[in-house]
């Protein structure tokens, strides 16, 4: 009997690595596919986006070599530059395209864009508390404008007694 290891001499595996793709040629990819379906300024929007905040960080690394921790590094740099919602939330959004671009086309294993899924973070607005006059300063309120200008009087107890804003009460008629 033959020896089996004496018959069968392995080939050396060949290599089914590519070159490692990076984040800009998936970047383009996506661009190409997507581009069709948008506006035109949503294409200004999505370029400058893509051009000014993303492809600078993370445009020349291998899309394997990008990590979650690497993902939300940036995000949290990101959100504290004070852009609006409305602007995370399209750069968030073109980020995580790319990413599931890049993995439907298996030029990646990972989506590392899952972890700022809904991350905004908070939005300091100014908050518009109304501050009420008390009964007494109400009243001061009234006299004032009846000894001072009588023709004010009426707005201003209008004002007053119904919770109005002040345009619809200007714009009463008799």
């Amino acid at each position: 009997k033959a020896d089996v290891k004496s018959v069968f001499t392995p080939r050396p595996p060949v290599s089914s690595k590519s070159p490692a793709v990076t984040f800009a040629e998936a970047a383009e990819l996506w661009w190409v596919y997507a581009r069709p379906d948008m506006k035109a300024g949503t294409q200004d929007t999505y370029r400058n986006v893509l051009d000014k905040h993303i492809l600078p960080i993370f445009g020349p690394r291998p899309l394997e070599d990008i990590t979650i921790d690497d993902v939300e590094a940036w995000w949290v740099t990101l959100r504290a530059t004070g852009l609006s919602h409305k602007r995370l939330r399209t750069i968030r959004g073109l980020l995580a395209a790319v990413f599931q671009r890049a993995v439907a086309k298996r030029l990646t294993t990972q989506d590392p864009t899952a972890v700022i899924a809904g991350r905004m973070g908070r939005e300091d607005r100014e908050v518009r508390q109304a501050d009420w006059l008390t009964e007494p300063e109400l009243t001061k309120l009234l006299t004032l404008a009846e000894a001072r200008d009588p023709k004010y009087h009426p707005l201003l107890l209008t004002l007053a007694s119904t919770g109005i804003r002040l345009g619809e009460c200007l714009g009463l008629q008799v």
